[in-house]
């Protein structure tokens, strides 16, 4: 059997539920928008802050910036599972 196909989101932790579920949304987006669409299964980590989600962006992330935040990095896909954050 092969193996899935998965896409990896990484969120911040220090926004609410809803922004974080607004802010996944706006991840997958841009992903679609750079890659293509995604039709596999996904895995959500939460980063602490907007530095330790940049810091496990790669050179593949699709990250969305948030407009009404400032435009601070809130949420970013990749194809590559990131090192050391757990599961949000």
């Amino acid at each position: 059997m092969p193996r899935p196909d998965y896409l990896h989101f990484v969120v911040r932790r220090d926004l609410s539920w809803r922004q974080r579920a607004c802010q996944l949304i706006h991840a997958m987006d841009e992903w679609a928008a750079a890659h293509g669409a995604h039709r596999g299964p996904v895995i959500v980590f939460g980063a602490r802050d907007e530095a330790e989600l940049l810091a496990n962006a790669s050179d593949d992330s699709a990250v969305f910036h948030e407009p009404h935040l400032g435009g601070e990095a809130t949420a970013l896909a990749r194809r590559s599972r990131p090192d050391g954050l757990s599961l949000a």
